[in-house]
C-alpha cells in the first residue's frame, strides 16, 4: 500500500509574524524561533521526498560518465636508449541520490599498462587508480564530503619486481554562516606500502594520520583566524615515528579607518623518534603590530611592533634552546612634499642555554629630502639627500664603558638625470643616469663609504604586427674605508614578437647578465669572482597548418648557459670548469577530429654535451563528452 502524506497549509505558509487572525493583534516572533521553523520545514520536505512513492522511482539520478582511451608510443635515443608503449583507460562518473542538493557522488577509475625495452632489459608497468567522493548536502551551510582514493602499481623486469600500494580516505566537514563564522574540519588517514624483490628483498610501509581544523570568525571590528593541524607518521621499516602539532592564530582589530592592530601566535611541537634517537622540538612565536594614522594636516604614521619567540630542542643527551624578545616603535612625518622626517627606537633581548642574557637598545632619527624635477639638457633632473643619526647601547654586556654606547652617523646624497624621446623606427627611448654617495661613521672610528653609478636604457617599439623591447642596465658600486670591495653588474634583455598572419606568430627573448665582485679589505674576507649567464627563448605557433582546420604546430627552443669563474685559491671551485649549457627544442603537432585527438612530439635535450632525443606518438579518444 503506498504511503501518502497530507501537508497542511501552516507548514508551508509564511511564519505567523503577520497579523494574528484570532486575536487581531500583530505578534513578533524571535529570530531564533523563525530559524527553527525553517529547519523543521526542510526536514519535513526531505522526509516527503525520501518516502513518497513517485520520487522513489528516481531516487538515483542519471549516471554521467566520461573519460578517454589513449595509446602512446615513446622512443628515446641518447646515452641510454629506450622504447616504451602502452595504453591508458580513464573513466569519470557522477550521479546524485534523491536530489542533487541532498547527495551527490563522483568517482574515477584509471588503468594503465606500459611496456618498455632498454639496455637493462624488458620492463612492464601496471598502474591502477580509483577514487570516490560523496557530497552530502553540498549546497547547504554544512556540506560534508567523504572521499576514498586508492593507487596500486606493479613493475616487473628481468632483474627485479616492485609492487606498491597507496591508500587514503577521510572526510571534510564545513560550516558557513554570516553570523557564526566559517569552520572546516578535515581528517585524512592512509598508508603507502611497497615491496622490492631482487637480489635483496625489501619492504617498506608508512602510515599517516592527519587532522586539521580551520576557523574564521568576525566579531564586530575583530577578525579571528585559527588553523590547527596534527600529523602522525609511522614507518615500520626502518622504525620511525613522527608526531607534529601546529597552531596558528591570527587576530585583527580595526576600531577605525586610521587604526588597526594585528596579532599572530604560532606554536609548533614536533617529536621524531627512531630506533636510536628521539628528538623533541618546540617553537613558539608571538608577533603584534599596530599602525595609527592620525587625522592631521600633514601625513603622520605611527607604528609599533612586539616580537616574542623561543625554540627548544631536546634529546636524551642534549638540550638546546633560545629565547628572544624585541619591542620597537617608529614615526614618519611628512613635513612637506619634499621633506620626510622619521625616527625609531627599540630594544632587543636574547638568551640561550649556554650564554647569559644580552640586552641591546637603539635609537635613530632620519631626514630625507627629494627635490622637484628640473629641465636640464632636454631631460628631467632631480637630486636627493638623507642623513641619519643612531645610537646603540648594550648595558651589562661588556666591561669597557666605551663599547657600551656607540653613535652612528649616516649621510647620503644622490642625483639622477632622465630623458625620454622618440627615435624614428626604433620607437620610444628612455634613458636614466644616476649617482649615489653614502658615508657611514661611528664613534669607534669605523667608516664605510660607498659610491654607486647606474645607467638604464630602455626602448619600446610597436607597429601593426611587430613589437620589440630592449632593456640595458649597468651598475658599478665601490666601497672604501674599513671595507673595500667592488661590485659590477651588467644586464641586457631583448624581447621581440611578430604576428605573421592570423594563424602564425613567433616571439623570442634574449637575456645576458655579467657580474663581477672583488673584496680586498678586511683581508680575511678577500675574494674575487665573476659570473656570466645567458638565455635564449624562441617560440613559433601555427594554427590550421597546411590549411587544415584544427591542425596546430608549436615549436619552442630554449638555451640556458651559466659560467662561474673565481680567482680565489681557497675557493673549492678554484680552477674548475663550471660552465653549464642546457638547451631544449620541443615540437608538437596536434590534430583534433571531433572526440579524437592525435598528437606527435619530437624533442631534443642537451646538457653539458649530453644529447638526448625523444619522439612520442599518442592517440586519445574521448567518450561521454558533451
Amino acid at each position: 500500500m503506498p504511503v501518502t502524506f497530507k501537508l497542511t497549509t501552516n507548514i508551508w505558509s509564511n511564519h505567523p509574524s503577520d497579523l494574528n487572525t484570532q486575536a487581531g493583534e500583530k505578534t513578533v516572533i524571535p529570530a531564533r524561533e523563525k530559524c527553527a521553523v525553517q529547519y523543521r520545514r526542510m526536514l519535513v520536505f526531505i522526509l516527503c521526498v525520501m518516502l513518497s512513492p513517485q520520487p522513489g522511482m528516481a531516487q538515483i539520478g542519471p549516471l554521467s560518465a566520461d573519460g578517454y582511451l589513449e595509446y602512446r608510443f615513446d622512443r628515446v635515443a641518447g646515452t641510454a636508449s629506450a622504447n616504451s608503449h602502452g595504453a591508458t583507460l580513464k573513466t569519470n562518473f557522477s550521479t546524485y541520490v534523491w536530489r542533487p542538493w541532498i547527495l551527490t557522488a563522483a568517482g574515477n577509475v584509471s588503468f594503465s599498462r606500459i611496456a618498455a625495452d632498454s639496455p637493462m632489459g624488458t620492463q612492464k608497468n601496471t598502474v591502477t587508480l580509483g577514487g570516490l567522493q560523496l557530497n552530502i548536502l553540498p549546497r547547504s551551510r554544512f556540506p560534508l564530503a567523504i572521499y576514498y582514493e586508492d593507487r596500486g602499481g606493479q613493475s616487473e623486469s628481468d632483474a627485479y619486481s616492485r609492487t606498491g600500494t597507496a591508500r587514503k580516505y577521510g572526510f571534510l566537514q564545513q560550516f558557513t554562516s554570516k553570523r557564526y563564522g566559517n569552520y572546516a574540519l578535515d581528517w585524512q588517514k592512509g598508508f603507502t606500502d611497497s615491496l622490492n624483490v631482487g637480489a635483496v628483498q625489501e619492504q617498506t610501509r608508512k602510515d599517516f594520520d592527519t587532522l586539521q581544523f580551520d576557523a574564521n570568525k568576525t566579531f564586530g571590528r575583530n577578525t579571528f583566524l585559527l588553523g590547527s593541524r596534527k600529523l602522525q607518521v609511522t614507518a615500520a621499516s626502518p622504525g620511525q615515528h613522527l608526531e607534529s602539532i601546529r597552531h596558528n592564530f591570527r587576530h585583527t582589530f580595526r576600531p577605525g579607518p586610521r587604526f588597526d592592530i594585528r596579532n599572530t601566535f604560532f606554536y609548533g611541537d614536533e617529536q621524531h623518534e627512531t630506533n636510536t634517537v628521539a628528538v623533541d622540538r618546540v617553537f613558539q612565536q608571538f608577533n603584534s603590530t599596530l599602525a595609527w594614522r592620525p587625522r592631521t594636516e600633514k601625513r603622520l604614521l605611527l607604528t609599533g611592533r612586539g616580537l616574542l619567540q623561543s625554540n627548544e630542542s631536546l634529546t636524551q643527551l642534549l638540550r638546546a634552546g633560545q629565547q628572544s624578545a624585541s619591542l620597537s616603535a617608529t614615526a614618519s612625518y611628512e613635513y612637506s612634499d619634499r621633506l620626510m622626517i622619521s625616527g625609531g627606537l627599540g630594544v632587543l633581548s636574547a638568551k640561550t642555554e649556554t650564554s647569559a642574557a644580552s640586552l641591546t637598545a637603539y635609537q635613530q632619527a632620519r631626514a630625507t629630502y627629494r627635490s622637484t624635477e628640473h629641465d636640464f639638457l632636454g631631460g628631467s633632473y632631480s637630486f636627493r639627500a638623507s642623513t641619519a643619526i643612531g645610537n646603540r647601547t648594550r648595558p651589562g654586556n661588556v666591561d669597557d664603558i666605551d663599547d657600551k654606547n656607540t653613535q652612528i652617523l649616516t649621510t647620503g646624497v644622490g642625483h639622477n638625470l632622465g630623458r625620454s624621446f622618440e627615435a624614428g623606427r626604433i620607437g620610444s627611448v628612455q634613458l636614466r643616469v644616476s649617482q649615489d654617495v653614502a658615508m657611514n661613521h661611528d664613534t669607534k672610528g669605523r667608516e664605510i663609504n660607498t659610491i654607486r653609478h647606474g645607467i638604464f636604457l630602455a626602448t619600446n617599439g610597436q607597429s601593426a604586427d611587430y613589437t620589440r623591447y630592449l632593456r640595458v642596465s649597468l651598475t658599478d658600486q665601490r666601497s672604501f674605508g674599513d671595507e673595500q670591495r667592488v661590485n659590477q653588474l651588467a644586464d641586457v634583455q631583448v624581447s621581440l614578437r611578430r604576428q605573421i598572419s592570423r594563424d602564425r606568430s613567433w616571439n623570442g627573448s634574449v637575456t645576458l647578465q655579467y657580474g663581477r665582485r672583488e673584496q680586498y679589505k678586511p683581508v680575511e674576507k678577500a675574494a674575487a669572482g665573476a659570473s656570466f649567464s645567458y638565455s635564449v627563448n624562441l617560440s613559433y605557433r601555427h594554427a590550421n597548418l597546411f590549411g587544415v582546420s584544427r591542425l596546430n604546430l608549436t615549436s619552442d627552443f630554449r638555451l640556458l648557459s651559466t659560467d662561474l669563474q673565481t680567482d680565489d685559491p681557497f675557493d673549492l671551485g678554484f680552477d674548475r670548469d663550471t660552465q653549464r649549457l642546457m638547451s631544449t627544442w620541443r615540437n608538437r603537432i596536434e590534430y583534433n577530429v571531433g572526440l579524437l585527438q592525435l598528437r606527435a612530439d619530437a624533442d631534443l635535450y642537451e646538457t653539458s654535451g649530453d644529447l638526448k632525443a625523444s619522439i612520442r606518438l599518442s592517440a586519445r579518444r574521448y567518450f561521454g563528452m558533451r
